[in-house]
């Protein structure tokens, strides 16, 4: 997997959007929650982005209908990071 500095933010976005039609249909609200500016880091794209749909997918699979997702970034100490959240 090449390393690249993806936007977190974009890559959360797409992820989000890729899981909505299950989301929907579950009755589950799946969402982002991003920063403004670029959360850049030092990754392989596509390996952030698989990590990222398990993540969901998971989430998906055990959160209760009518239950809501929160995929966010958020800048600690200078470092991105990334968290699921489901309930």
């Amino acid at each position: 997997m090449p390393i690249s500095e993806p936007d977190l933010n974009e890559v959360v976005r797409q992820v989000v959007r890729q899981g909505e039609p299950v989301a929907d249909a579950k009755g589950i609200v799946l969402r982002a929650d991003v920063q403004e500016r670029p959360a850049l880091a030092v990754a392989s794209e596509a390996g952030v982005r698989r990590l990222l749909l398990t993540l969901v997918d998971d989430a998906l699979r055990h959160t209760a209908n009518g239950g809501t997702i929160t995929v966010s970034t958020t800048l600690n100490d200078g470092r991105n990071t990334r968290r699921s959240r489901h309930g």
